[in-house]
């Protein structure tokens, strides 16, 4: 008796959306078959063909239109199945898995010639195998624009590039790099700075940062777009510029803020300081947090949660703020409105994809497996039916859409509740509760806002917010003789 796989591929197009837009997708592996990824555009159109590639990884921002995405690449290994014995192989053996870039369109731009790919203002950071010494930069076609003999590299307004240097009679454990800058020309000048730090931060902006320095006694340091040291000081810990700030940390252990002139707008007195793109500022110390505006630096709320002894602070959008001293946990506006406080026999999930316009929250009953989950309005009021999980899926013009999966719960030999975790079925539903797909899927995946990827019995594909299936594949596995 042998086993025969054929795979059966049926190609179903509907009416695309008006704006195309692709996705890379994972497909999941069995011990019959090995995982895979394809790149899949919205009207079903299959973009590279199935089971040749192993990972598709986007570079560009999420947001990038199609013609200008650019993917990490790389191929499959049709010869390792994804069993539990071939784990420790696959494992041992990912040093030497190599890397492609890839287009849009699922068009390769390079061979498979890279350890890895990063992307950084518009180039493409590439390293060869000896990525101390053969790091390069190449432009969205592909095109090499700093040859391979650095051991990073960061791009600088202007044209020009921050590289660290490795002497080739160095070995892999020697700590210590050269700091060299290559203005627009491609002149290369030695900045006389040393550092064991093997990275430079990639954030977009004009103002680097790089850390464990010697000159400035193995502290951080801001380097400008012309190569020179930013501010004639150094920081204890330094974390890059978002917007007009950025965090560090002094001499005291302690976090404070400074503006792009190098001055202090916060001064470094606070246990932590949180930091992200579109969202508030905050500032803790023990039990007390202070939220700033990210644009101006102005105070948009302050608290002292006294006696309790400290405060987690978590930015759910640029106007709300999850508040929990551990026992408590509360919902605020930016302006330090109390819009509810949960339960302390619930949890809520305080996280979501995109947008200020949020309105519905995840709440979770704590008692698993038997707990349930509902969507709720941000003063704490019921928005839907109880699931057994809900899941942010996508956000969208005031909009969101979530996952919801059930699952059978039985007693095993000891009584001991346990979940039978073959049973788990998805579907979805609208920010009212209302059922837009039901929970009949053995997988359920957002894509965007209405295209998802999904696995129902034998066949698994993309669908859209109604069920219809825009690209599925079948596999049908026989046994013969």
């Amino acid at each position: 008796m042998k086993r025969i796989l054929a795979s059966a591929l049926c190609l179903l197009l509907l009416c695309a959306p008006a704006l195309a837009e692709t996705y890379a997708v994972d497909i999941y592996g069995s011990e019959e078959s090995p995982a895979y990824s394809i790149l899949l555009r919205d009207d079903g159109t299959l973009l590279t063909p199935i089971k040749t590639c192993n990972s598709i990884y986007q570079l560009t921002p999420s947001g990038t239109p199609d013609a200008q995405k650019l993917f990490s690449v790389t191929p499959v290994n049709v010869d390792i199945a994804y069993t539990p014995e071939a784990a420790e192989e696959l494992l041992y053996d990912m040093n030497s898995v190599r890397v492609a870039l890839m287009n849009g369109e699922g068009r390769l731009l390079t061979g498979f010639d890279y350890d890895y790919l990063d992307y950084a203002d518009g180039y493409v950071i590439f390293a060869l195998p000896d990525a101390l010494r053969h790091t390069g930069a190449m432009d969205a076609a592909g095109n090499v624009v700093i040859q391979p003999e650095y051991g990073a590299l960061r791009p600088m307004a202007g044209g020009a590039w921050l590289a660290l240097t490795l002497p080739e009679d160095a070995d892999a454990d020697d700590p210590r790099c050269g700091v060299a800058y290559i203005d627009a020309g491609g002149e290369v000048r030695d900045l006389g700075l040393h550092t064991g730090s093997r990275y430079i931060n990639l954030q977009g902006g004009d103002i680097a940062v790089l850390g464990d320095v010697d000159e400035y006694d193995g502290k951080s340091v801001y380097i400008d777009s012309n190569g020179e040291v930013l501010f004639g000081r150094q920081y204890r810990y330094a974390e890059p510029f978002v917007g007009r700030y950025a965090v560090v940390e002094e001499e005291n252990g302690r976090y404070g803020v400074i503006d792009a002139t190098g001055a202090t707008v916060l001064y470094p007195e606070f246990d932590y300081i949180n930091s992200e793109a579109g969202k508030p500022i905050i500032a803790v110390r023990e039990a007390y947090y202070a939220a700033y505006d990210p644009e101006d630096f102005a105070l948009l709320a302050e608290q002292d949660l006294t006696p309790a002894e400290s405060v987690s602070v978590t930015p759910i959008t640029a106007t709300l703020l999850g508040v929990s001293t551990g026992e408590r946990t509360w919902i605020r506006t930016t302006g330090g409105q109390v819009l509810m406080e949960v339960p302390q026999d619930k949890s809520v999930m305080m996280y979501c994809l995109t947008g200020d316009d949020i309105n519905r929250l995840v709440q979770e009953d704590r008692d698993w497996p038997r707990g349930m989950s509902r969507l709720i309005d941000l003063n704490g009021n019921a928005a839907s039916g109880e699931f057994r999980l809900i899941t942010v899926g996508c956000w969208e013009d005031g909009q969101g859409r979530f996952i919801t999966g059930d699952f059978r719960i039985y007693k095993d030999v000891g009584g001991e509740e346990m979940v039978d975790w073959t049973s788990y079925r998805y579907g979805l539903i609208d920010g009212d509760g209302h059922t837009l797909l039901p929970q009949v899927y053995d997988e359920l995946r957002a894509l965007s806002f209405d295209r998802y990827w999904a696995v129902q019995g034998d066949r698994s594909g993309m669908i859209d917010a109604e069920g219809n299936w825009y690209y599925v594949i079948s596999d049908y596995v026989s046994l013969m003789d």
